[in-house]
């Protein structure tokens, strides 16, 4: 192993994937630009052609969205020096590049030739400050919370979309298999809790609104039905309704 050898790599992050290359310096080309997908086991194997590398590795990565934040995590737990740079320095750093694509493969390439361009200047990610990072998650749910339950009720009405176990556990399956933004610990447990609670609690609100809604549209049904019946023409209630049933409007 040649341990005096430095390598940059670099890594464009899109949602679902990222794009992952490496070079060193004199133009070489250590891993063609390839993708990896955003679950446990992709970086796991990520993780495992990573440290097949010889010498000195430094990971760079644009600082974008929430999405980079697992992969950078992730890395650095297994000891990677892993530096998160902010996209605008990326996206004005010439690479000499002759064609000017804008690709996610480009991209890599480019992040990682500007992790050797500033080698010596990358910082290390740090990662941000745990509370800190979680009460503003916390503030972000909070602000949602007044327009979920109209969100769910026009989402149920447009798609037809009935609850249903079997999606559920689909779903916990495709979870299990992510990877996870937060830190595993107490903090953490407790927030995904409550927003687990919020949620049921406005399910179990739909689900009250629904049946009383259907009560009341029983009550209103009996009142019309009972107001033709009387057939009282000084009650205004009666004549509207009159009036749209002599145009051939059904009450």
């Amino acid at each position: 192993m040649n341990t005096g050898t430095i390598t940059a790599v670099g890594i464009d992050v899109s949602k679902h994937k990222s794009t992952i290359a490496a070079r060193r310096p004199g133009g070489e080309v250590v891993l063609l630009p390839f993708d990896v997908e955003h679950t446990a086991e992709g970086l796991k194997k990520l993780i495992t052609k990573l440290r097949q590398l010889d010498g000195e590795i430094r990971i760079v990565m644009e600082h974008t969205g929430m999405y980079w934040r697992p992969i950078a995590m992730t890395l650095k737990e297994v000891g990677f020096y892993v530096s998160v740079v902010n996209a605008i320095l990326i996206h004005n750093f010439s690479d000499n590049s002759i064609r000017k694509v804008k690709t996610d493969r480009a991209d890599a390439m480019k992040i990682a030739n500007y992790g050797l361009t500033f080698w010596i200047d990358l910082q290390e990610y740090a990662g941000e400050d745990e509370n800190r990072q979680l009460l503003k998650i916390q503030s972000r749910l909070y602000e949602r919370s007044a327009t979920t339950a109209g969100m769910l009720r026009k989402c149920c009405k447009r798609t037809g979309y009935k609850f249903s176990a079997s999606d559920a556990e689909r779903i916990h399956a495709i979870a299990r298999n992510a990877v996870a933004t937060l830190p595993k610990n107490d903090s953490t447990k407790l927030l995904i809790t409550q927003a687990t609670n919020s949620l049921n609690a406005i399910y179990d609100s739909l689900q009250a609104i629904r049946t009383e809604m259907d009560r009341l549209r029983r009550v209103l049904f009996v009142i019309m039905s009972m107001t033709l019946i009387r057939a009282n023409t000084a009650n205004p209630v009666f004549c509207f309704m009159d009036k749209k049933r002599s145009e051939g409007k059904h009450f």
